[in-house]
């Protein structure tokens, strides 16, 4: 498939810098704030209510210490497990995205990607002949170069790769928005579906884009990743550092 059927191509994309922001853990907070409040719903109409109920095969009436004992200890856990994730899920939401890649040239105009994953505390120099890791846990780096290695680490970062290699993907077009949504096939039971909104708003690329992952096995759907990127100065000059040992394997190559 080729992208400029949406209207734009990631090959006319020479450097840009892009900001990336998950938004799993408020999906996965939201989703326990609401399994909580569910729970929770019931014993707060049985205790406005004054509905009696059984504790360990007891009966208690409203009023009775046993009974307002155990009420207050329901409401208190299960609403303080909703409160601690809906905070959770809500500061995930207002976070700001962070530095995640540099794409750029080098001198001799070899494209190459500088990735900062803060998850593992790693630096990566990425080409594509080889790779340069910087792992902050060792303060060392470790130089990658097979093929199959390189490949694997730039289909895992720049995902638009992989829509170049989509043969059947499903398009939408919406208002301030294009959808692409296609499929891979992991194994005889297992599928891995992306899904991509791409802002209308395009500076060579568009500038905003949501990415979503979702891996079906044997009918159960999980939810691998949940990333809005935001793609600035596009095909302007890149200002940042790149750490000193990787500048120093660089230099010995």
């Amino acid at each position: 498939m080729n992208l400029g059927q949406l209207g734009f191509d990631y090959s006319n994309m020479v450097s840009c810098t892009i900001r990336r922001k998950s938004h799993l853990l408020a999906l996965i907070s939201f989703i326990f704030v609401a399994s909580f409040l569910l729970i929770l719903a019931p014993f707060l109409v049985l205790y406005i209510m004054k509905v009696p109920v059984d504790i360990n095969g007891v009966p208690n009436a409203p009023g009775t210490p046993a009974y307002n004992e155990f009420m207050v200890t329901m409401l208190a856990i299960f609403g303080g497990l909703s409160t601690i994730f809906l905070f959770l899920g809500l500061v995930n939401l207002i976070t700001k995205p962070h530095l995640f890649m540099i794409v750029d040239n080098n001198p001799e105009m070899d494209r190459f990607y500088y990735i900062y994953n803060r998850r593992r505390q790693q630096e990566i120099y990425l080409t594509e002949k080889f790779a340069i890791i910087y792992r902050k846990v060792y303060q060392a780096t470790t130089k990658e170069t097979n093929p199959s290695a390189i490949k694997e680490i730039l289909d895992h970062y720049a995902f638009w790769r992989h829509l170049e290699l989509t043969e059947d993907a499903v398009i939408k077009d919406k208002v301030n928005k294009t959808i692409l949504k296609f499929k891979e096939k992991m194994s005889r039971y297992s599928t891995k579906v992306r899904r991509y909104v791409f802002s209308n708003d395009v500076n060579v690329v568009p500038v905003k884009v949501s990415e979503s992952i979702t891996v079906n096995t044997g009918g159960n759907t999980r939810s691998q990743a949940m990333y809005t990127y935001y793609f600035e100065d596009v095909n302007r000059k890149q200002i940042f550092e790149i750490h000193p040992e990787i500048k120093k394997t660089l230099s010995g190559i």
